[in-house]
C-alpha cells in the first residue's frame, strides 16, 4: 500500500507510521504544501491512502490564525479536486484529520464535490490499528 501523510507535526507522522505502516507499505511523508503537491503530481494514481492536515505548521497558526499567508490542506484538497480524476484513483481514501474543524470540513467538502472518497476524521479520534 502507498500512503501519503501531509502534516506539519513529526508526532503525527510517527503515529501514522505505527498505525498504518507495515513491511509492504510505502509511507511518503510531507510537511508542507509544496512537497505534497510534488508527491501527488509525480504519482497521482499510485496512492491508496492520504492523510491530510489543514494547518500545516504550528508557527503559521500562531502568527496567522486565519491562514492568509501559508498554503493549507484546503489548498491541497483543491489541487487534488482540480488536477486528479477520481476515476483514475479508484480505491483511494482521503482522511482529513485536522483538529481545525472548519478546515477539516472544508477539505472534505471540496474532495467529495469532486467525486473523491473523503473521510472527516479528527486526529484525536484516530486509533492505532496494531
Amino acid at each position: 500500500m502507498r500512503i501519503l501523510v501531509v502534516d506539519g507535526m513529526q508526532e503525527r507522522h510517527d503515529f501514522f507510521r505505527k498505525a498504518y505502516g507495515s513491511a509492504d507499505d510505502i509511507i511518503v511523508q510531507s510537511y508542507d504544501y509544496d512537497n505534497a503537491i510534488l508527491e501527488i503530481a509525480s504519482t497521482p494514481d499510485e496512492f491508496d491512502l492520504m492523510f491530510l492536515d489543514h494547518d500545516l505548521s504550528e508557527e503559521a497558526i500562531l502568527c496567522d490564525p486565519h491562514n492568509t499567508l501559508e498554503k493549507t490542506g484546503s489548498d491541497i484538497a483543491s489541487y487534488i479536486a482540480r488536477e486528479l480524476d477520481p476515476l483514475d484513483c479508484v480505491g483511494l481514501e482521503i482522511y482529513c484529520h485536522s483538529m481545525n474543524p472548519a478546515g477539516r470540513r472544508n477539505m472534505v467538502q471540496i474532495l467529495k464535490k469532486a467525486g473523491f472518497s473523503a473521510i472527516d476524521a479528527a486526529f484525536c479520534t484516530m486509533k492505532l490499528n496494531k
